[in-house]
């Protein structure tokens, strides 16, 4: 099992990601293995994390194109998670600079619905800039991020 795995492993119940995980610099993301299917197209997992949140993108990658077929993004604190949001995409082409929108435009949703039903107190210009930080916190270095949570997770044991 590598470190990524390792960490990866310990932060996240295992429904999330099937297989061992690796870190991919040219995505800025964390990679699974994915499997091949008799067609010839290949699924896999993309993972981000900040200090917050997780995000994972299940991946096709066809003939042509790659795929974006579900986003879920969980919310993690004290080792406890929730998933808050999935939203199933059939087989929408994936951009990465499209991606970003996407899971902003999930967060936002989500966020003014839970201002809707009274679960949170807030005004919608602070809504949009708290979405910003979470946003910068996913799509910063993940290494660096994976190094936070393995320092974090060390002092909490």
């Amino acid at each position: 099992m590598n470190e990524v795995t390792k960490i990866i492993s310990a932060l996240l119940p295992k429904q999330i990601y099937q297989t061992s995980i690796k870190f991919r610099n040219e995505f800025n993301m964390l990679l699974t293995e994915g499997f091949q299917t008799a067609a010839g197209n290949t699924y896999l997992q993309g993972i981000r994390l900040s200090d917050r949140l997780i995000v994972v993108y299940d991946i096709g990658i066809g003939q042509l194109h790659p795929y974006l077929n579900k986003i879920t993004i969980y919310a993690y604190r004290n080792k406890q998670i929730k998933k808050i949001v999935t939203r199933y995409y059939s087989c929408r082409i994936n951009y990465e600079k499209n991606n970003r929108g996407l899971v902003k435009e999930l967060l936002i949703k989500e966020l003014l619905n839970e201002m809707k039903r009274g679960e949170l107190k807030t005004s919608e210009p602070t809504l949009d800039y708290f979405v910003e930080t979470l946003m910068e916190g996913i799509y910063k270095n993940q290494l660096e991020t994976l190094k936070s949570i393995r320092s974090n997770m060390m002092l909490q044991d």
